[in-house]
Order: C-alpha cells, then sequence, then structure tokens
C-alpha cells in the first residue's frame, strides 16, 4: 500500500503565522497540519525567534496549497470592491 508522502511548503518563525496560514488553507478544503513539539512552543517564549513551526501537506496538495499562500489581491480590485461596500452603505 503507498503512503502518501507528506512534505514542507513553509516554515514559520512565529506560532501565529503558521496558524493563520493553516487555517487559509483548510478555508480552501487543503488538508495541512503544523509540525512543532510543546518543548519548542515553551523554548520559543524563553527566545523568540528561534523556533521554527512547519506547515505540512500531502505532496498531491503541495502545488495547490503554495498557490494558495503565494495569492496577492490585485489591489485595483480590492479598491473597486471597497469603494462599491461604501456606497451600498450610505458613505459619502
Amino acid at each position: 500500500m503507498n503512503q502518501p508522502k507528506i512534505i514542507t511548503i513553509a516554515s514559520y518563525n512565529s506560532p501565529v503565522e503558521a496558524e493563520i496560514a493553516l487555517s487559509l488553507l483548510e478555508s480552501f478544503g487543503v488538508v495541512a497540519q503544523l509540525l512543532h513539539s510543546d518543548a519548542a512552543t515553551t523554548l520559543n517564549y524563553l527566545n523568540p525567534g528561534q523556533q521554527t513551526v512547519k506547515l505540512i501537506v500531502n505532496e498531491q496538495d503541495a502545488a495547490r496549497a503554495r498557490e494558495i499562500l503565494s495569492a496577492q489581491f490585485d489591489r485595483q480590485e480590492a479598491e473597486k470592491g471597497y469603494a462599491a461596500e461604501r456606497g451600498h452603505k450610505g458613505h459619502r
């Protein structure tokens, strides 16, 4: 039986950033996990920036996960959406 290959797609020095990335992937239906130990988390509070939290996914989902994480909002589209939202709420 073939086991799926698990790979690291990103590493974070901040557990909070790692959790945000994990939540983003999960919101798009990508199964992912964070790798860090409780000891490493404790050490991070003693020595900030020393801990690395790894974001892992199945190899078959890696390309989609990377695309999701690297996606950038188009600034003009975001500004149009913001202006339209303000118009619907009666703001001038």
